[in-house]
Formats: structure tokens, C-alpha cells, sequence
């Protein structure tokens, strides 16, 4: 089709011939149904049309029910998009077009949707679905309130065109309204278009454009078949690579609670473009955040903010690694505009997000730019080794980033590859890439000085391929890979290996029996021991929380100021290391924006199936 021709076909104006053969100027600069002809028209070898197009559409972010997403509120007009467009992953990864996870937007949607009527006597649990329909009074475009105007009148297509993304929710609707209320609404042609049960009202009809979407929807959620095939047309792939969609892993997804006016110019993306003139800016209304996602978690150590004239007095940058449970990295009551570099004790996380909580002017909140600092990586500055099999396989392969080259020992036990960082490192996680003959028995040992070694971590059922290991952190100089028994008459191989420091590691990936193996000297009872801070008073320091607690899961420090407000907390969810023969936790505390005075500190010591343990004390700060 050749929309070049019609005026303002680059904003989303476009002409639709009508049943009575005139022609009807329609605008759809707006998120909505119609989204699917633009990614078509985009991708047209002959007329394509503009990205301008796609990067100018109106998309209304909203929060409603909990639930965050580009608001339209019948249902159907998340639904049609997908069931030819694959929105969802590539290899695996999240796909977005810089403004949006499609995906996750009709998911929020639908459970928005659904979650709308769960409260009103006009509906069953398991009766939902509002979207366009008739209705006991005539045609309506039902939808979710607060924007959505609904009367008890349920659609079935509505839950089931949903069902690839809701498959629980869906699937029970449908058989709840199949086997429940089957004598009225099911006939010939399936279900039918509408009902009410709280008028005792149904629609006489079964449409094709109902039937049409459910059962397109319910063969992509089995197979896949309609929308893969949908995609192989070079066509749509074209404009979906002309609307710019690329994997989460190939660039970060950045959005906003709201946009000022839901003016496209305005959206998130624009605060992280990397042009200065360009910007995000909010309603005028408190709260509000922006917030970036990205393939893999991070390990962040501060951002830096250049703020618009429009900027946050007070406000916090906190962490999540599944963007549901937020923690505070950093807060402030006394934001000053202008550009802001906050630094803060380094997190390691997926989701990352600045949280508005008062305006400084009357206006909203606006930012140019917002920059992630992240944390430099760990600096081997020597590898060494036991052995090597040849000078073909010198221990240094291990760590040169060449996936094609190797570290290889002599065909005999034990074996050893050692690591000396460039300075005293933090390091609780090691990222193993075996070749063919692996270790089946090895232990993750560190020392101060490349003589006296301390086993952190053994593993005696390792399985090749890629590898991941947590173990307690480990502040030291050297650390190395005790290799004991082999799983081939080979020696061991490693193609890479990957020291690191991750802040939140997954505790349940530490083998806590080997852990407490490893110390025989080391008390593994679960009990708040010493805890205090250094140095106390701080004198212009940042001051350390030690918390010895045997081998807990988890600690919390919560920091008061004399009013009894809570201005810190830091959840420590990796596993204690060994300090001095105990088993302890020892976490800084940024106490550059913390006037002088006298706080109250409590820590909180957690372990599985036993009762938290909790202690509190005084720090004094002096600057």
C-alpha cells in the first residue's frame, strides 16, 4: 500500500476505504491494535513508511492495580500484535524497541485487566475479559477501569487471545465459562461474542473477528505455528528491524512510571541516548521513577544524573535483581539539580532505578542524561600453574578472553591454577570454562601471600562445560583452583576463567556443609557473636559494620537517625566469609552526605528454619 501520498503519513494518519466506497481519514499516532500495520507498512519493499512513524506514537505508561504498562483499556488492542508478531525473545533474550517490552506490556495488561473486576459483585472469579463487544444496550468498547467503562458484560475472546502470555489465568476462565454457563453461551461456532450474568443477558452472535484471534491465539501458545510463520516473511522481519527491536542483551530497556503528557518526545529512552538535548520529564505529581533493565546483572558502584531545570530534592537510586523488590543504594533529601555523581557501596543487580520522591519546583522531573557507574573489573596481573601439558597451553590461556585457547596440566594429580590480583581484592564467584578433561574434585582456595592457603569452597562432583561458583568472599591477594581428582585419564584443561565480586550472590548456590567443612577451626553455630563498627566514632571515614553470626544466610543493618527515621539499610544476601577464624560479615558504610551525630544501628542476623537473631547498638559520626 502507498501511504506516501496522503499528508501526515509519517504521524500515523493514514486512509481507510469504507464499506460505502468513500474514503474515511482516520489518526492512530497512538499504542493501540493498529501497531501491527505499522511494523507491515515499515517493512513494505516498495513504500515503506518512516521510522519517524513508530518513534512519534503516543504510548500512555500507567500504573494501575499494581500493574505498570502503555495503557489502552479494551483488551483486544494488546492482543492482535502478537498473534503474527514474535515480540517476545530472540535467542533467548527479552526483545524491546527502546520504548517497551511488548511482551511484559500485554502480560500486565491482561492481569490488569482481570484483576479490575475482581472486586465487583457483577462478576465471577473466573469471569473476566472486558474489551470492545456487544453489550445488553448495544456495542461498547469495554475496558479496564479507571479509564475503561464496563457493565458486568464479559467477552471470552478477551481472557482467551490472552493465553499464550496468562496460559493459568486464561485457561482457567475458559473452562470455567465453558463448563459452567456452556448451555447459553456456546454454539455452533464456539462461544459467543458476549455476556452479562449480572442482567441474565447474552449475545445472539458468534464473530468471526472473536473466533478468528482466540483460535490463532490458542495455536501459538501450543505450537507457535501462526506467529513463526507470520515471521518468516521477510517483510515483517524488516519492520521490525526498522522499528529498531534488538535482544535486551544488545542494548538496556529504559522506562518511566509516567511521561509528561504521554508526549512521545519525552519518554525514557531519551534520558540515556547519549544526546544532551534530549530528555525524560514526568507529570507534575510525586512519586514518579525511571529505571533501566539490563540482560545480566551489573555490578554498580554509582550514577551520575544531569538533571533538567525540573529536578528531585529528594530521591533514591535502588537496585532489584527481578524489578519487583527494590533496595536503597543511595538516598537523599538535599538533591541540588544541575549534574549529580552519587556513589555508593557496589551492588551487584539487574534493574536499576532513580526514585522521585519530591519535586523541587512545581514542575515534574526532568533529566537529560543518567549515566550507570559500574564497578572496574577484577585485574589478574599474573596466572600461574602447577604444570603445563606443552608450551602450547601456558596457564596465562586461561585468562587472555580467547575462547579458542587453553590452559592444560600434565596427565597427573593434583594440579593447580593460581591467580595474583594486581592489589588486595574482593572476590566470591568464579566463572569456569572447562575444555574436554575437567576436575571432578577441586577447591577454590585463597592466600595473603601465595603461600599459606585457605580453602573457601570445594566442589567434589564438578561437571565440566561452563561452571559457576559462589563461595564466602575472600578479601585476599591470591586465589586459586586446587585441582584434585580428574574426570578423564587426561590432566585439566580451562579455556577461561572468570574471578569476580558479585554483592547479592544466590545463597542457595553455596554448598554450606563444604563451606563449613573447609574451617574446621571456624564456629558454623548460627548466633550473633561480636558485632560492632570501626572506627567508632568515625572521624571522617566510612565506618564498618562487623557482624560475626556463624554461618547465617543472610544479615539486614538498619541505620536510625536520633528522631528514630530510618536514613540506611543494606540487605546482605551472600554468605559470610571467614575472618580471623569466624565466620562474619563486614560491610561499609557511605557516610558522605550523613551529618555529624549519633545513630542507632540494628542488625539482623537470618538463617533458614531458625528465629532471627537481632542486635542493637551506637555509632557516633564526626565530621
Amino acid at each position: 500500500m502507498n501511504q506516501a501520498w496522503i499528508p501526515g503519513a509519517n504521524t500515523g494518519s493514514y486512509t481507510i476505504p469504507g464499506e460505502g466506497g468513500y474514503f474515511n481519514q482516520a489518526w492512530w499516532d497512538m499504542y493501540a491494535e493498529s501497531i501491527f500495520i505499522y511494523l507491515a507498512a515499515m517493512g513494505s519493499p516498495t513504500h515503506p513508511i518512516p521510522y519517524d512513524a513508530w518513534r512519534d506514537l503516543s504510548r500512555r505508561w500507567r500504573t494501575y492495580h499494581g500493574y505498570h504498562m502503555i495503557t489502552q483499556p479494551p483488551l483486544f488492542t494488546h492482543q492482535y500484535q502478537h498473534l503474527w508478531f514474535n515480540m517476545e525473545t530472540s535467542n533467548g533474550q527479552k526483545l524491546h524497541d527502546g520504548f517497551a517490552n511488548y511482551a511484559e506490556n500485554i502480560t500486565n495488561a491482561t492481569l490488569q485487566n482481570k484483576a479490575s473486576t475482581a472486586q465487583d459483585s457483577r462478576y465471577e472469579d473466573r469471569i473476566w475479559g472486558l474489551t470492545a463487544s456487544d453489550g445488553p444496550a448495544a456495542y461498547t468498547a469495554y475496558g479496564a477501569p479507571p479509564e475503561g467503562s464496563h457493565d458486568g458484560t464479559v467477552a471470552p475472546t478477551a481472557a482467551l487471545s490472552s493465553i499464550r502470555f496468562t496460559s493459568q489465568e486464561s485457561i482457567a476462565a475458559a473452562r470455567y465459562m465453558y463448563f459452567q454457563y456452556k448451555h447459553r453461551i456456546w454454539g455452533q461456532h464456539g462461544f459467543t461474542d458476549a455476556f452479562n450474568i449480572s442482567t441474565d443477558w447474552r449475545g445472539e452472535d458468534s464473530l468471526g473477528i472473536d473466533q478468528g484471534a482466540l483460535l490463532l491465539a490458542i495455536e501459538n501458545y501450543r505450537t507457535g505455528m501462526v506467529r513463526d510463520t507470520a515471521m518468516a516473511s521477510p517483510y515483517l522481519r524488516n519492520g521490525m528491524a526498522a522499528a529498531q527491536f534488538k535482544a535486551l542483551d544488545q542494548a538496556p530497556l529504559y522506562t518511566a512510571s509516567e511521561v509528561e503528557g504521554d508526549n512521545p518526545a519525552y519518554q525514557a529512552r531519551y534520558a540515556a541516548d547519549g544526546n544532551p538535548s534530549t530528555r525524560w520529564s514526568s507529570p507534575f505529581a510525586d512519586p514518579q521513577w525511571i529505571q533501566v533493565e539490563y540482560a545480566s546483572a551489573k555490578n554498580i558502584t554509582g550514577a551520575t544524573i544531569q538533571w533538567e531545570a525540573a529536578y528531585a530534592k529528594s530521591y533514591r537510586i535502588q537496585v532489584s535483581n527481578d524489578g519487583k523488590t527494590w533496595n536503597d543504594a543511595y538516598r537523599t533529601s538535599n538533591g541540588q539539580g544541575g549534574t549529580e555523581t552519587v556513589s555508593f557501596p557496589q551492588v551487584t543487580a539487574k534493574y536499576l532505578r532513580i526514585y522521585c520522591s519530591e519535586r523541587a519546583t512545581g514542575y515534574g522531573y526532568s533529566i537529560y542524561e543518567w549515566n550507570v557507574i559500574e564497578a572496574a573489573p577484577l585485574i589478574v596481573a599474573h596466572y600461574r600453574a602447577s604444570s603445563s601439558e606443552s608450551a602450547l597451553y601456558p596457564p596465562s590461556n586461561s585468562g587472555d578472553g580467547d575462547p579458542n585457547t587453553r590452559w592444560s596440566s600434565e596427565f597427573s594429580d593434583p594440579q593447580w591454577l593460581q591467580m595474583e590480583f594486581s592489589s588486595e581484592t574482593r572476590v566470591n564467584k568464579l566463572d569456569i570454562r572447562w575444555e574436554a578433561a575437567y576436575a571432578l574434585t577441586y577447591h577454590v582456595e585463597a592466600s595473603a601471600d601465595g603461600l599459606q592457603w585457605q580453602t573457601h569452597r570445594s566442589v567434589f562432583n564438578g561437571t565440566g562445560g561452563l561452571e559457576t561458583i559462589y563461595f564466602p568472599t575472600a578479601t585476599t591477594r591470591f586465589l586459586r583452583l586446587n585441582m584434585t581428582v580428574r574426570a578423564t585419564p587426561y590432566g585439566y584443561s580451562i579455556y577461561e576463567i572468570k574471578p569476580s565480586y558479585d554483592t547479592a550472590p544466590p545463597f542457595a548456590a553455596l554448598n554450606a556443609e563444604n563451606a563449613k567443612s573447609s574451617f574446621p577451626e571456624a564456629d558454623g553455630t548460627f548466633k550473633l557473636n561480636d558485632v560492632y563498627s570501626y572506627p567508632n566514632p568515625s572521624r571522617g571515614k566510612n565506618p564498618t559494620f562487623h557482624i560475626e553470626c556463624g554461618l547465617a544466610d543472610s544479615a539486614e543493618i538498619q541505620v536510625y537517625d536520633a528522631s528514630g527515621e530510618s536514613i540506611y539499610q543494606s540487605r546482605l544476601l551472600e554468605a559470610p566469609g571467614v575472618i580471623e577464624g569466624k565466620y562474619a560479615y563486614e560491610h561499609p558504610w557511605d557516610i558522605s552526605g550523613v551529618p555529624s551525630g549519633v545513630y542507632i544501628y540494628s542488625v539482623t542476623a537470618k538463617k533458614a528454619g531458625e528465629r532471627d537473631l537481632r542486635i542493637v547498638k551506637k555509632l557516633a559520626v564526626i565530621k
